[in-house]
């Protein structure tokens, strides 16, 4: 201290204007080390030479008194106020009355002299009063309007909120919850607020100085309040009668629309009016009106008391009274509430207990994204509305964060149950049938149910997807074997009733059904499409599905009150049964690793693509209820998020785009995706693929725009919100897909889009942009793009992007082959299948390239599927067999037909595995082959090509042909009677297919295994012997023309013939060898046949003198006419001879 006394002394300025500055320094001198003197007095006569320094107007001298001031409150030889009798003599009040006169000092002094002010109420050593604390706010408060320089009035804003809080947190820190100090402090806080309520005087103040101040000081205030402030009454009290209220006034007077006065005389009277100031009527005086706002919601909202519909009408108010031009505050008020996880919480419990909540947030931000005044605004509201999302989306991971209580799941239980009530609809009762149903098939039936009963218990317990599925088909196969059995026994002219593939089905829908039963109704319309399998061999009997449909629907398999079952929605079966129906809507859980070519040994253990999580109660009550909220709102989502189109319109003048709302619009719909996939919302993201393929994915514009241009070609305009749309759309494709079927149609419409446009800027760089010369690393498109620009990305840029593109597209077909659910990969397949049927029938030129494209992409989804399980594999064939088969056809482009032919031999490449007996899936892969070759409409270089699959498959692979023999020699035998069209004639008389073959038979003889041989060889000898009979037709005309067809068609025949014959006798050697050796076993089909025939004949016989006797004369039944070539009276007499034969 008396280092700065000597300082102020010695100085030069000391005795330049400066009266009694010296006088005032030699009695404060010394002071330090003076026992006999009181403290107070010390003090006294330190402020007088500090004051005098500070007020001389020498801005050095006055930088050492205020050093001086701060140091004197430091020092605890001057602060102390232990001898202090007189409340005057109190330092709090000594230094605020040698400040009085800090209004009218220099401006730069001002601002380091309130600092002294913040140390005086903030000291823990100097008692401070809450006089004290209104003589510094009416200190400060003066100052303020005394002074135009904005740096003095931030920083007199500064340290009024500063000191204020420091009072509060000293006074709440000394003293015990639930104590009798504890009281006295909320008494103090309580007058303070009342205090500080007069100075805004509800919006009354002609000043807006003072209603800043104000607002500032009881923003300050109520932010150290502790959250059981309302045990105490009074204060309590002061919150909902006099505080709330008082903002609800001013809220209401500032949002007052001015109504413009018509005569001089309403003029002349609203000019009072018009000087009253507003909460807008400064930005800074709306913050901190808000932010006292924000911290009376975050007190009041837990609360349950009566003062809920207060709190809510505060909240309203704050958010839908100021006009939607203004409301940059209230935007950013919901900024702050759902950034912040303690704030979260305030507002979700707010809008758990008052259902009006959510609405109110919903209107304030759709009326500002939709007012055309100010821009910022509306793109702020769609800011607002991306962090609202991205807060709700991450409910679930802040969860112990936000501190959720026990009340507050139990209320949102109580609404959740209580909408489903007055939602809940009478369910639609089923129109049994009155069709009376045989015995045998309802015992069939039941029988089938029992058994699967009693395996689903075991199977629980299996841990192999891949071993699961082959019990399932295991069980199809015994099941119809012991059925087969029985039906023998009981009458053997008894027809079978379902084969192995439709059995197979029957389990996975039982399952499906059984452990959908207690979360919903499945109907019967969805029990029977699961049996609907184009392509596939799959006969069931109506009747005995429908038995076993009521069976379960009586009686589920996994029945609530079965001991024995436990489902924990953890288990394989569960797993795998999800993955058939996709009733969750979720990606695949279990992939099976599997070699190329699968052996039957193959059990490669599975690889969880996605781990289930399995959420906690609470949890899936709050998510059904965020989805119920965001359900109600979604007209207004939907209208927030439309009020920025993505790309300019060309009918709209450039000025009209807003880069910034399209930008903001993207990011908003981004963490929209989000928060849809986190609640499962169908409806809504399918409008978000829809708007994306309306105003990005314009695949007509875009074929128009390159058809136009000819041979200028010019490039396809592209910004970078399309660029960052079009790698959104692909970045959540599948689990996008997955929620909502019908977004698969423009995830394909935006990959057909990037397609032909990489292929025309591809012409347009003459080179692949593969290497981007770049010298930083780039992750993403957000850094190749840069910043937003209004203009379009530059050809190299666009080439760059495309590239990028590409390879998410690459990356989504491999992961769409092994993450999708069963029914969302169909239905991906289905619209790929449409639009490339769309490109092949319905185009004038039938986009070649892009048919090419898209049968690629089909057999690569294919190929890629073909480790799933057996009824994946068969929904999938189902699918693309019919327009593979199509597309290969000779009305189609040459390169289509090639590629489709290609596409379909590496699909069934793919899918074709080892059988189970019993089973026909592989007769339904190569019968498309056979019917392609019946239809006629292949060309001979098609049917070429197909012919040297099957032969492929008979030298690669015979032991997994299985059932599918008959189909590929059903396919060889119709090469025998097809119309055969080369374009080049060949030199011999067989042509390229006749040879294929020739080599297809010639392979078949090298299989030197006769447990495939000998089963086979039936359909063998039925196709050798096809060859072998003549086709020579006489077609009429000329006669030396048809003679000349007759001998080159004999000429190509005898030829065929010939070689055919010798296959012939070499399958008799081998027949021979093979019965002849001890080692080969019985071949069980063979069997059946032969006892079929058996029965047969023995049918024949014993019902023949029955049948054949009681037949009338053919002469009464026909009449004789000449023109029939035969007489009904001779076959009478052969029909005499027939019956003495007998």
């Amino acid at each position: 201290m008396d280092a700065i006394i000597s300082k102020l002394s010695t100085h030069s300025d000391a005795t330049k204007g400066v009266s009694n500055l010296l006088e005032l320094c030699t009695l404060a001198k010394g002071l330090r080390e003076r026992d006999d003197m009181p403290a107070f007095e010390k003090r006294k006569r330190c402020l007088s030479l500090f004051e005098c320094a500070v007020g001389s107007g020498k801005p050095k001298l006055a930088h050492m008194g205020i050093e001086g001031l701060q140091l004197l409150l430091r020092d605890s030889a001057f602060n102390s106020d232990s001898d202090s009798s007189k409340d005057e003599q109190r330092t709090a009040v000594q230094t605020l009355s040698h400040l009085s006169s800090l209004p009218t000092w220099d401006k730069g002094i001002q601002c380091q002299a309130v600092t002294v002010i913040v140390q005086l109420i903030s000291n823990t050593e100097v008692k401070v009063l809450l006089s004290d604390l209104y003589a510094a706010i009416q200190l400060c408060a003066n100052t303020y309007k005394t002074s135009e320089d904005q740096s003095v009035k931030l920083a007199v804003r500064a340290a009024l909120t500063q000191l204020l809080n420091s009072f509060c947190i000293n006074r709440y820190s000394n003293v015990g919850p639930e104590s009798q100090d504890e009281i006295v402090v909320f008494m103090d806080m309580t007058a303070l607020i009342k205090e500080l309520l007069t100075r805004i005087d509800s919006g009354q103040q002609a000043s807006a100085d003072e209603l800043q101040l104000g607002l500032d000081a009881l923003y300050s205030t109520v932010s150290v309040q502790p959250p059981h402030f309302y045990k105490h009454q009074p204060l309590f009290n002061v919150f909902t009668t006099e505080l709330i209220p008082s903002l609800l006034c001013l809220l209401q007077f500032s949002g007052e629309k001015q109504e413009k006065a018509k005569s001089f005389l309403e003029r002349a009277r609203s000019t009072t009016k018009s000087q009253r100031a507003t909460i807008f009527t400064t930005s800074d005086m709306a913050r901190s009106f808000y932010q006292l706002i924000e911290h009376i919601l975050k007190l009041m909202a837990p609360l349950q008391q009566t003062s809920r519909s207060l709190t809510v009408e505060l909240f309203r108010s704050a958010m839908v009274v100021p006009p939607p031009e203004k409301r940059y505050e209230p935007l950013r008020l919901l900024k702050r509430f759902t950034t912040t996880p303690s704030f979260l919480s305030s507002l979700l419990s707010l809008m758990a207990l008052d259902d009006s909540v959510w609405p109110v947030i919903a209107e304030c931000v759709e009326e500002s994204a939709k007012q055309t005044v100010s821009t910022e605004v509306s793109v702020d509201a769609i800011r607002t509305l991306q962090i609202m999302f991205d807060a709700f989306d991450s409910i679930s991971t802040t969860c112990d964060e936000t501190n959720f209580t026990k009340e507050f799941f139990e209320r949102i239980k109580a609404n959740n149950d209580f909408e489903a009530q007055k939602n809940q609809k009478p369910e639609e009762s089923e129109i049994h049938e009155t069709a009376v149903v045989k015995k045998e098939i309802s015992d069939s039936a039941q029988d089938f149910v029992n058994r699967l009963r009693n395996a689903a218990i075991e199977w629980l317990k299996v841990e192999s997807s891949t071993e699961l599925d082959q019990k399932f088909q295991k069980f199809a196969s015994d099941f119809i074997s012991h059925s087969s059995s029985e039906t023998s026994e009981s009458n053997g002219s008894e027809t079978q009733l379902l084969n192995c593939d439709a059995a197979y089905i029957c389990i996975y829908a039982a399952l499906s059904f059984s452990l959908r039963f207690s979360e919903t109704s499945p109907k019967k319309r969805e029990f029977l499409s699961t049996f609907i399998c184009d392509g596939c061999i799959v006969y069931a009997s109506d009747g005995w599905i429908s038995s076993v449909y009521r069976i379960l629907q009586n009686d589920p398999l996994f029945a609530s009150d079965n001991d024995k079952v436990s489902l924990s929605r953890k288990s394989v079966l569960e797993s795998i049964i999800e993955d058939f129906d996709g009733h969750r809507n979720k990606l695949l859980i279990y992939q099976s690793i599997r070699s190329e070519i699968p052996a039957a040994d193959d059990a490669a253990p599975p690889v969880i693509i996605e781990e289930r999580e399995i959420k906690s109660k609470e949890m899936e009550q709050i998510d059904i209820w965020m989805h119920r909220l965001l359900s109600n709102c979604w007209r207004t989502i939907e209208i927030i998020l439309g009020r920025f189109p993505l790309k300019a319109d060309k009918k709209l003048s450039s000025e009209k785009f807003c880069v910034e709302g399209a930008e903001a619009t993207l990011e908003a719909m981004r963490s929209f995706s989000r928060i849809l996939r986190h609640f499962s919302m169908k409806r809504e993201i399918l409008w978000l693929y829809e708007k994306f393929g309306e105003e990005i994915c314009n695949l007509e514009e875009l074929r128009e725009f390159i058809n136009s241009n000819g041979a200028e070609k010019k490039s396809w305009p592209m910004s970078r919100v399309d660029a960052l749309g079009l790698d959104l759309l692909f970045e959540n494709a599948l689990i996008s897909g997955s929620l909502s079927f019908n977004c698969w149609k423009h995830v394909v419409r935006a990959i057909e889009f990037c397609s032909e446009l990489e292929r025309h800027q591809f012409c347009l760089t003459k080179s692949a942009n593969t290497s981007y010369e770049q010298t930083n690393e780039i992750h993403g498109l957000r850094d190749l793009l840069g910043k937003p620009s209004q203009k379009d990305l530059s050809l190299k840029t666009i080439g760059k992007v495309l590239d990028e593109l590409m390879l998410k597209i690459h990356a989504f077909f491999e992961n769409a082959a092994r993450q999708l659910n069963l029914p969302s990969f169909v239905a991906l397949l289905d619209y790929i299948v449409a639009a490339n049927e769309n490109n092949l029938k319905y185009s004038d030129n039938g986009r070649i390239p892009e048919s090419c494209s898209l049968l690629q992409r089909i057999s690569k989804l294919v190929v890629g599927a073909a480790a799933r399980p057996q009824i994946h594999l068969m929904k999938i064939w189902s699918t693309v067999s019919g327009h593979l088969a199509e597309s290969s056809g000779a009305r189609f482009p040459e390169e289509v037909s090639r590629l489709a032919v290609v596409s379909l031999g590496d699909c069934v490449q793919a899918l074709l595995r080892d059988e189970i007996p019993g089973f026909c899936f592989n007769q339904g892969l190569f019968g498309v082959f056979q019917n392609m070759l019946c239809s006629d409409s292949c060309g001979a270089e098609t049917q070429e090509h197909i012919v040297t699959i099957l032969c492929s498959f008979i030298q690669e692979r015979p032991n997994q042909i299985g059932s599918g023999w008959k189909m590929l020699f059903g396919a060889i035998k119709a090469i025998r009677i097809g119309n055969i069209k080369e374009k080049k004639k060949s030199k011999t008389s067989l042509s390229m297919v006749h040879f294929a073959v020739l080599e297809v038979l010639k392979k078949y003889f090298e299989i030197d295994d006769p447990k495939i041989f000998v089963p086979t060889a039936l359909e063998f000898i039925f196709c050798v012997n096809h060859y072998l009979q003549s086709t020579i037709e006489n077609g009429g005309g000329d006669d030396q023309s048809v003679d000349a067809n007759i001998s080159q068609n004999e000429e190509r025949e005898g030829a065929i013939a010939e070689t055919i014959l010798q296959f012939v006798e070499v399958c008799q050697k081998l027949f021979i060898e093979y019965f002849d050796s001890n080692d080969l076993p019985a071949f069980q089909p063979l069997i059946n046949r032969l006892k079929l025939r058996e029965k047969s004949i023995d049918f024949v016989e014993d019902n023949y003198d029955q049948r054949f006797f009681d037949l009338p004369p053919l002469s009464s039944i026909l009449r004789e006419e000449d023109q029939l070539g035969v007489f009904p009276s001779d076959l009478n007499e052969s029909i005499k001879s027939m019956k003495k034969f007998y």
